[in-house]
C-alpha cells in the first residue's frame, strides 16, 4: 500500500473518526523545520484513494499512484480542475468558446428568437383579449 508525506495541506477522511480532517503539509509547517508534512496512506488513519502532485511518495506503490496521476493530468491538459476536464467541442476551441446563442435569441427571454431582417418582431407581452 502507498505511503506519502504531504507537501501542501489536504483535506482527507480519517478512517477512525469517519470525518474529514485538514492535514498540514510541508508548506504550512515550514516554520517548524524541514519535512514536517503529515504522513498519510498505509499504516495511518488517513487512507489515500487518489494521489496528487502535492504528495511526496515514500514507497514504490506511492510512486506508481503518482505516475497514474501525471498520466491523467497529461490527458486533461494538466488540469486539476474538474470543470476544465469537461469535453470541449472543436467549434469552441476554434471560436474562442463563444457560441451564437446571444445572436439568435433575446437575452432575458429564454427561447424567444431575435427577429430576422424583414420580419415582424415577436410579441414579448401578451395583449389582453
Amino acid at each position: 500500500m502507498a505511503k506519502f508525506r504531504l507537501l501542501a495541506a489536504h483535506q482527507l477522511r480519517n478512517s477512525d473518526l469517519k470525518a474529514d480532517v485538514l492535514l498540514l503539509g510541508d508548506r504550512e509547517t515550514e516554520h517548524l523545520g524541514d519535512e514536517r508534512g503529515t504522513l498519510v496512506g498505509d499504516g495511518t488513519p488517513y487512507p489515500v484513494v487518489h494521489a496528487t502532485l502535492e504528495m511526496l511518495p515514500l514507497d514504490a506503490d506511492a510512486e506508481a499512484m503518482l505516475d497514474m496521476e501525471r498520466e491523467r493530468l497529461s490527458r486533461n491538459h494538466a488540469s486539476m480542475n474538474p470543470i476544465d476536464q469537461l469535453p470541449v467541442t472543436l467549434a469552441q476551441l476554434i471560436g474562442g468558446g463563444r457560441d451564437d446563442y446571444d445572436d439568435r435569441y433575446i437575452p432575458g427571454f429564454p427561447g424567444v428568437p431575435r427577429p430576422q431582417r424583414g420580419t415582424e418582431p415577436p410579441r414579448l407581452v401578451k395583449e389582453p383579449q
